[in-house]
């Protein structure tokens, strides 16, 4: 199932591929979760991000993000899920990454897509 979120389309999320890494696991990690593992750092999960961004509003934080990615990317990452892009990821989609600091510290991650010509 693919979701639309205005004119981007989101992909649904791909049946993880537990066998893959039943007999050589991450360390310290179950099959199940080095899938979770390895399916957050795809380049696949990442469009799903970017996605998810460029169908929003202009400017949008990541926890706005996470509340938006559809729910079959939240199921199958489990405990890996995330809603973050680097600045060189953001910038192959289009997107402005900035970390906004916070004046009693912390910061956000905050997301602005490029206008397009």
């Amino acid at each position: 199932m693919t979701y639309q979120t205005d004119l981007l389309l989101v992909p649904s999320a791909p049946i993880l591929d537990v066998a893959r890494y039943a007999s050589w696991p991450f360390p310290g990690l179950t099959a199940r979760e080095t899938a979770q593992s390895v399916l957050a750092q795809s380049a696949e999960y990442k469009q799903a991000i970017a996605a998810t961004i460029l169908s929003g509003p202009a400017w949008t934080t990541e926890s706005e993000v996470r509340a938006a990615i559809p729910q079959d990317w939240k199921d199958a990452l489990g405990r890996f899920f995330h809603a973050s892009l680097c600045q060189r990821e953001g910038e192959q989609h289009g997107i402005d990454v900035k970390h906004v600091s916070h004046d009693g510290g912390g910061f956000h991650i905050g997301y602005r897509a490029r206008p397009t010509a």
